[in-house]
């Protein structure tokens, strides 16, 4: 059951093969069983999470795409009219397709991933196009007004 094949998951398993696993019955562990883990995992407690307010799960959700910012704030000028250097341009998109490609990977779900549903893919590239356009404005009136 350790494998990411999704027809090994528990809830593709019939109890039987369950409990095999987990060596137990329908009856549940013997005292000895039960003195035998204890002694070998410690004991079953659940750690209390940190509170997570609304705002920074929200803002959790875009550190990555915000790479691309960087294509923006380097220069005083337009993103279109300055270009980035060749190796800026290579490294952020790089890493910006690496970290849209890691929950699709073979071993994503080891390490925690699972790919985005695609119309919150689509509403993440949005909200980074968007991002971008913002942040281009707001160098414009800031400029404007420095007259730096």
């Amino acid at each position: 059951m350790t494998n990411n094949d999704p027809a090994s998951t528990y809830w593709n398993q019939p109890p039987e093969a369950l409990l095999a696993a987990l060596q137990s019955s329908a009856a549940g562990l013997s005292a000895a069983a039960a003195t035998r883990r204890l002694a070998e995992y410690g004991p079953n407690l659940l750690r209390a999470r940190e509170k997570v307010t609304a705002l920074r799960l929200l803002l959790e959700q875009f550190k990555s795409p915000l790479v691309f910012i960087l294509l923006v704030v380097r220069t005083r000028r337009s993103l279109f009219k300055s270009r980035p250097g060749r190796y800026l341009w290579v490294s952020t998109l790089l890493v910006g397709l690496v970290t849209l490609a890691i929950p699709y990977l073979p071993f994503a779900g080891v390490l925690g991933f699972v790919p985005l549903p695609p119309l919150t893919l689509l509403l993440l590239v949005a909200i980074t196009l968007l991002y971008v356009v913002a942040n281009e404005i707001a160098k414009r009136a800031f400029y404007r007004r420095a007259h730096l």
